[in-house]
């Protein structure tokens, strides 16, 4: 039993539960967004290409037959084959290309190209156009179709590659340490299985050691520096924009997992924010001089908290100018209300004197009686003032309209006290 076959059986054996370990806590940790779901399509595909090369080493150990070996090539090609056409996919996502990465005719189409490359793959025992051979233990003899195909799925993982590099360049931040993370993680796996498809050498599998880097590159990416948004690059764009404050705080960590522009304000209050009510689901607070009306909830199947902050401050201002006023209006309203009381208790007391008719017009003809001798004496007293002669009879007239206006006085008065039969 050669002894790199043994080699290449405990390499394969560590990595491949370690790698399945990263699958499952990527899983676990999942958000609902196009990012993350082509991100695991990614690393499922590289843990099918690492597992088919643990089949071949069993192959050649354990279980000596050529269809096994056969089919442990089939398999890991299939892997690579729609691991690079998700990598693709899920870089547009992360640069933002959203138009191209949510097109309908995009993904089938790239789906679809390499479901034909691994549809030619695993019937290449009908044509031999992939492998004119492919025998165990025997020197690798490519196919016509072969050259094509890795051209295919080898340059689809280059553009993802060059779409991720160009989106780093010009966009983001910690340039050279995201370049280094984004270039190791897919430049090593695909160099070292182009080398082994081209020269046919594989007995000594290193690639075990290559994806230990790699592994090493997606840990960093995720759960160290985070690089794989919560959301794509153009929705943070239109995010990052809104008045909302938005952020997802990890509660685990105790720490901000994703937050937009509007947030900056409220940074030094985002911890005591999440602690605010934790059981109610959205509340009004007062934070400072400001009035924010802050909502809560849990992302799925995971210990991300999503909270949104609205500043409701000027509508809060405006409530209370316009709760002052109705206030004000209210107690305008009660003296209103307070006068007409009292004008109807007024009215109600003239209504209950007998004959007030009959009075107010005996009282309205007094007052014109007397307005009238008024203006009688009046012109008497001018008369007798121009003219001597006239002056006594003018006089005399005056003493009359007075007595006579006296009389109709008294009466009247005498009157207004009694009933009016």
């Amino acid at each position: 039993m050669e002894w790199y076959r043994i080699a290449n059986l405990v390499m394969q054996a560590i990595y491949l539960p370690l790698h399945f370990i990263l699958i499952v806590r990527l899983i676990k940790k999942r958000q609902p967004t196009p990012i993350w779901r082509w991100f695991i399509v990614v690393v499922v595909g590289l843990w099918i290409m690492i597992s088919g090369r643990f089949l071949e080493t069993l192959a050649y150990l354990y279980f000596p037959s050529n269809s096994f070996y056969v089919f442990a090539v089939y398999y890991q090609l299939v892997g690579t084959s729609f691991a690079t056409s998700a990598y693709l996919i899920w870089n547009l996502y992360l640069a933002g290309n959203d138009r191209l990465s949510e097109s309908s005719v995009f993904k089938i189409l790239m789906l679809t190209v390499s479901g034909v490359i691994s549809l030619i793959v695993c019937t290449n025992g009908f044509h031999r156009l992939f492998y004119e051979k492919l025998v165990m233990g025997e020197q690798v003899v490519h196919g016509k179709l072969f050259l094509p195909c890795l051209l295919i799925v080898y340059g689809t993982l280059f553009v993802g590659w060059i779409v991720s590099i160009v989106h780093i360049i010009r966009k983001e931040k910690e340039k050279i340490k995201r370049l280094v993370v984004f270039s190791l993680y897919p430049i090593l796996p695909a160099a070292a299985a182009l080398i082994r498809s081209i020269t046919g050498v594989d007995e000594l599998d290193y690639m075990p050691i290559i994806m230990t880097v790699s592994i090493i590159c997606l840990y960093l990416m995720v759960f160290r520096y985070r690089y794989v948004d919560i959301v794509s690059q153009s929705i943070e764009n239109a995010l990052g924009q809104t008045r909302i404050a938005l952020f997802v705080y990890d509660l685990t960590a105790k720490e901000i997992f994703y937050q937009n522009k509007a947030c900056d304000p409220y940074t030094k209050f985002i911890t005591d924010i999440t602690h605010r009510q934790p059981d109610r689901t959205e509340s009004v607070e007062q934070i400072g001089e400001k009035t924010l009306r802050i909502s809560k909830s849990t992302l799925s199947e995971s210990n991300l908290l999503l909270v949104m902050i609205n500043d409701i401050s000027e509508i809060a201002n405006e409530r209370q100018t316009i709760e002052k006023t109705i206030a004000e209006q209210s107690r305008i309203v009660a003296e209103l209300e307070d006068k007409q009381r009292n004008i109807d208790a007024y009215l109600s007391a003239l209504y209950e004197i007998p004959h007030l008719r009959e009075k107010q017009n005996l009282f309205v003809s007094a007052q014109e009686e007397i307005n009238a001798a008024f203006k009688t004496i009046e012109n008497d007293l001018n008369t007798a003032d121009r003219n001597d002669a006239d002056a006594m009879p003018a006089l005399l007239d005056g003493i009359r309209t007075a007595q006579s206006t006296m009389a109709f006085v008294r009466t009247t008065v005498a009157s207004l006290r009694e009933d009016l039969p």
